[in-house]
This record gives C-alpha cells, sequence and structure tokens, in this order.
C-alpha cells in the first residue's frame, strides 16, 4: 500500500510540475505579445544558471544577458507580430522541470512550431532555461 500511496504523490507531483509549466509558458507568450522585456526577464532562468534560445532563421543565443539583449531587439522591432498559441501540451515532466511544445499562430498569417523548456530554480520556481521557435 505505501508503493501505490508513493506513485499517487509522484504522479500528483508531475501533474503539478505540468500545470505550472503550462502557466509559465502562457505567461511567456503574454509578455511577447505584450512586449514586457522586464517580464520575459521574470520568467528567464536567473544568473548563473544555463539557457538558450533559437529565433526563427537565426544563430543561438546563449545566456541570460544576451537573450534578454535579443528579446529587446526583437520586441522593439517595426513589426511584431501578436502570437496566439495553439495545442500547447506538455512533453515531458519531473520534478525538475518539463518540456512544452505549441503552435505560434501569428496575426499577419502563417505559424512556427516552438519547444519551450522549464527548469526549478533554487527557489522552487519554474524558469525557461530554453525557447526555440521555427
Amino acid at each position: 500500500a505505501s508503493s501505490d500511496a508513493d506513485s499517487d504523490q509522484a504522479s500528483e507531483e508531475l501533474k503539478a510540475v505540468a500545470n505550472a509549466a503550462q502557466a509559465a509558458n502562457a505567461a511567456f507568450y503574454r509578455a511577447f505579445n505584450s512586449r514586457d522585456v522586464v517580464a520575459l526577464g521574470n520568467l528567464l532562468a536567473p544568473d548563473g544558471a544555463a539557457c538558450e534560445c533559437t529565433h526563427p532563421g537565426k544563430p543561438r543565443v546563449q545566456g541570460r544577458e544576451a537573450i534578454l539583449s535579443s528579446w529587446d531587439i526583437v520586441l522593439n522591432g517595426q513589426k511584431v507580430p501578436r502570437i496566439e498559441v495553439a495545442d500547447a501540451r506538455v512533453l515531458l515532466a519531473t520534478p525538475r522541470g518539463a518540456v512544452v511544445s505549441c503552435s505560434e499562430q501569428y496575426d499577419a498569417g502563417g505559424f512556427l512550431e516552438a519547444t519551450n523548456t522549464f527548469a526549478r530554480g533554487r527557489d522552487g520556481a519554474l524558469y525557461m532555461v530554453g525557447h526555440h521557435a521555427g
């Protein structure tokens, strides 16, 4: 019976991580659509943590400061699309984090597929450690 209780507890923990990852994913796109680099910074892994971002058609950007600088350029550009997220699903959830995939549907037409990776920080919160859209 103890094994069943442990299994149920682990299952509930993974559901909580998956729900937190879905919430963090939604917050990321809210921040993008609001052009809020500060909010994106709050979602991104803190200093000292490995993180990377791949914007469509661009080379990978690594490190918190470089990523925030790249988002600042994107969000202050002339034609910043509004993105609606479709089919967001948690591909993997562990006690340490989760991976979310989704379709980014652009208001000007077209879509991209994205993978967003979240990991627990030392404070227990989930932070984005990877974003790849293409």
